[in-house]
């Protein structure tokens, strides 16, 4: 969710578009992670598309990362961010999680 804003060249079928462009989205939330801004490369691939050069923020925090996303539903990511709050997962909640 957010507001998204970006230019973006888009040909091939409607159910399997190819191109690519750049994005922005304010206010954003993603798997359950709310942030102010993110941006990224995107790749429109036939089946999916590919999110390159993400780069998201915070609170005062930033991180960076890519991902790929099918239209089947099948996902992968990955992200590296710093001072910046961990992802709220009730199974890292506890005294025993340490992270640093």
């Amino acid at each position: 969710t957010g507001t998204m804003s970006g230019e973006f060249t888009v040909t091939g079928a409607y159910e399997r578009p190819l191109g690519s462009g750049v994005m922005t989205i304010a206010d954003g939330k993603a798997y359950g992670e709310t942030f102010d801004m993110a941006t990224a490369d995107v790749q429109l691939e036939g089946d999916g598309v590919r999110l390159q050069n993400i780069q998201a923020m915070k609170g005062g925090g930033h991180g960076t990362g890519a991902a790929a996303i099918t239209w089947k539903g099948t996902y992968s990511f990955n992200f590296e961010g710093s001072d910046t709050y961990t992802f709220r997962r009730p199974e890292l909640e506890g005294d025993d999680v340490h992270c640093e």
